[in-house]
């Protein structure tokens, strides 16, 4: 991406764990021009939407694997409404990329939301299987 934006930084609105303001996502976009904007799109419909189900999956087996009832059920459906922050994060990103006109729009709130919401449960599901690792690791 950084290609597109002409050697700017040109971080992945989706990674940036504290988030981004409307003017931020604008600002990548108008960085990005066409052709990078149609990149990430891409990218968003296609690596991200498999990357969460792959994280996801691996999250959900690691919790059942080390933890009991009912912390095991809690913690793997906090992975499941992780991944789909991501996943909904990952659309709103892709349209808001292919549709964007120069404006601000007002799903660019929502998107932050969802990334917000994802990097917060990915911590708390990421501290609840540390946790029992480090239980573990001591015994």
């Amino acid at each position: 991406m950084t290609h597109f934006a002409g050697g700017q930084d040109a971080a992945p609105l989706d990674g940036r764990c504290k988030g981004y303001s409307p003017d931020e996502a604008a600002a990548l976009f108008d960085a990005l021009g066409n052709d990078g904007r149609a990149f990430y799109a891409i990218s968003e419909l296609t690596l991200d939407v498999l990357f969460p189900l792959v994280y996801g999956a691996w999250l959900v087996i690691c919790i059942w694997l080390v933890w009991g009832r009912p912390w095991r059920l809690v913690l793997a459906g906090v992975v499941v409404i992780t991944c789909a922050a991501d996943l909904v994060e990952n659309a709103l990103i892709a349209y808001m990329a292919l549709i964007y006109n120069g404006t601000l729009q007002p799903m660019m709130l929502a998107a932050n939301v969802a990334t917000l919401l994802k990097w917060g449960l990915l911590a708390v599901a990421g501290l609840g299987l540390g946790l029992v690792l480090k239980y573990v690791v001591r015994k």
